[in-house]
Order: C-alpha cells, then sequence, then structure tokens
C-alpha cells in the first residue's frame, strides 16, 4: 500500500539546518519507504542556512515543499502551524532531530488501511502489555513525532484550542484530550513496533525559548515547565480518574511535584501556573502541597549539584552532592 495521496510528513525546524539534511537524507533515501511522501519543511524562521539546505534537496525531489514563518513562534506556535497547515488525510510532524526505523512502516500502513485516526508511532513509553492503555498512549504522545492524526478530526473548535494551548508547549494534545471527551479512548491506536525515536541529544539545545529576547517575554511564557504545560493541557479531560492516574507520573514522587512547583514559582511569585496546576490535582494532593508551600523551613535539591537550606526567602547553600558513578 502507498501511502503517497494520503499522508503528509510536516518536518518542523528552527536554526538546525544539519539535522534537516540529515532527515530529509534518511526521508529520501532510495531505500526509504516515505521517498515519494509530501514533505512539508516548515522552518521556524530561522537565520542559518536551513533554506538552502531544503533547496538542495527541492532540486531533486518534487515532494519537497518549504515554508519559513516571518517570525520565530516558538515551538509550540510552530506545531500549531503544522497542524493548520496539514492539507492530506493524515499529517505526521516530525522533529529534525529524531530517529526513524522503517522496519515498522508496514505496521502504519496497516493502520491507516484500518482508518485509524490517532496513531501513536513511538514505544519508549508503552511498556509492552500496555498498547491499548490511553495513559500510557498520552504520556507517548508528549513526544510530538508520535503523534500522527487523521486531519478529518480537527475542528475549528479543535484549532482554536490549540492555539490556545501554544504557551503549555503541548498544543498537539488538544486534539487528544477531544478524542478522549468525546468517548473515544479506546480507538487511539499505538504501533505494535516503533516508527520513531527521541534522537535528541544532550548537547542539542532544545530549550523553549530560544531566539527570544527571553527578559521581555511575558513570564508565563518565560517560566513555563513542562510539568505545567502537561496539566495545563489535560486538565480538560473528563474523566478525572483518568487525570489523576496522569498526574502522579509526572515526577518520581508527588513530594517532587511540590518542590517542583515552589521552587521555579512559588519562589519567583508566580502564581498563576501553581493555581493552574493545583486545580488539576486531588483534594487530598491540593492540602498536601498548600501544607509544603507553608512551611517556612525547606531542605531541597534544586540543580542536582547541592542541597539548599530555605527560611522564608532567604537561601543558602549546605551540601555539595556527590554523584555516583
Amino acid at each position: 500500500m502507498s501511502l503517497k495521496d494520503k499522508l503528509q510528513i510536516i518536518l518542523i525546524t528552527y536554526n538546525r539546518a544539519k539535522h534537516v539534511q540529515n532527515m530529509l537524507g534518511i526521508l529520501l533515501a532510495d531505500n526509504s519507504p516515505a521517498k515519494d511522501i509530501n514533505i512539508l519543511v516548515l522552518d521556524n524562521n530561522s537565520t542559518d542556512n536551513t533554506l538552502k539546505t531544503v533547496k538542495s534537496f527541492q532540486d531533486r525531489y518534487p515532494n519537497v515543499s518549504y515554508h519559513k514563518n516571518p517570525y520565530n513562534l516558538g515551538i509550540g506556535g510552530n506545531i500549531a502551524r503544522a497542524m493548520e497547515m496539514a492539507n492530506q488525510e493524515y499529517v505526521w510532524i516530525l522533529g529534525d532531530d529524531d530517529e526513524l526505523h522503517f522496519e515498522a512502516w508496514p505496521d502504519l500502513e496497516e493502520a491507516i488501511a484500518q482508518n485509524k485516526e490517532i496513531i501513536v508511532a513511538a514505544r519508549y513509553a508503552i511498556p509492552d502489555g500496555y498498547e491499548k492503555s490511553p495513559i500510557h498512549m498520552i504520556w507517548q504522545m508528549t513526544f510530538i513525532s508520535a503523534c500522527i492524526f487523521k486531519t478529518s478530526i480537527f475542528s475549528d473548535t479543535t484549532m482554536t484550542n490549540v492555539i490556545n494551548n501554544i504557551y503549555t508547549l503541548f498544543p498537539h494534545l488538544v486534539p487528544v484530550v477531544e478524542y478522549i471527551n468525546d468517548g473515544k479512548a479506546d480507538k487511539m491506536y499505538a504501533l505494535p513496533h516503533a516508527l520513531v525515536s527521541n534522537g535528541m541529544k544532550p548537547e542539542t539545545d532544545c530549550s523553549y525559548i530560544r531566539g527570544y529576547q527571553n527578559e521581555k517575554l511575558y513570564l508565563k511564557q518565560r517560566s513555563m515547565s513542562w510539568i505545567v504545560g502537561f496539566v495545563d493541557v489535560m486538565i480538560e479531560l473528563k474523566n478525572k480518574k483518568m487525570l489523576h492516574k496522569l498526574l502522579p507520573a509526572i515526577h518520581p514522587s508527588w513530594g517532587s511535584f511540590y518542590n517542583h512547583m515552589y521552587i521555579n514559582y512559588v519562589t519567583r511569585h508566580n502564581w498563576l501556573p501553581v493555581f493552574e496546576a493545583i486545580r488539576a490535582i486531588p483534594l487530598r494532593r491540593k492540602i498536601e502541597f498548600l501544607f509544603y508551600i507553608s512551611i517556612p523551613i525547606k531542605i531541597y535539591r534544586r540543580d542536582n549539584k547541592y542541597l539548599y537550606l530555605r527560611i522564608w526567602r532567604f537561601k543558602t547553600k549546605i551540601w555539595k552532592i556527590r554523584n555516583k558513578k
């Protein structure tokens, strides 16, 4: 089965021409099952030679197109733009540095032949035996490249909510939440084998606010974290039992979650994310969290190098942590 007329790949990128060159080389190789798929490179106003790199492929492959945003919209903004620009039956928004496993391509062909509407293309967050677990699939889909959507599930309301969730870093989870709220959680489909995995390298700059004058960003965006963003987008789940099962996995423990919220938000007097996160957690955890932040004396680890003692607004290092090798 050919997916040429059904699937569109949108490669999102910003100032990483080398990654784009590598990914296009893989997608368009002679032995690639994706070599005839329409590929759109969505450039988030890069200032490097991304355009020149893409043009070198366009000269040889007519199925490669290019669009450059006139402004850097941020990672969330570029994801939202990709969802808006999708113009085929299925869209796969792909990170420029991820790793592909084409031996699983027949699994994707089968899923599309079966008219699956949300396809999970990665597996590292889905243990064997949990392939049908909505909770594990949701966790996997925090990874943008794991998401393949049938574009017919997008609506005006979907795209409005996507735009309103750009700040969360997870606008692509909006259609997932809507799908579950419509009673279709059991229809989400995880591929039997991973088609893609996260290829992010430690040395790669993947910060959420690359390219901005960070001090001029609104505080909500400047201080946004993975944890709060996930809570903010998932809070719209109508199934609160599912929501409360999702949240504990945010951190190794609830105590770690409280500490994250305290250090990154309470101590900076940035209360809005705190209120948004706290309304999503169970009542018992709300009480625990309020009790935690009200204690004037705390010992905590912030940067994995030191333990800190904090008394109200005053803090000091008290111990250097020795990491075991």
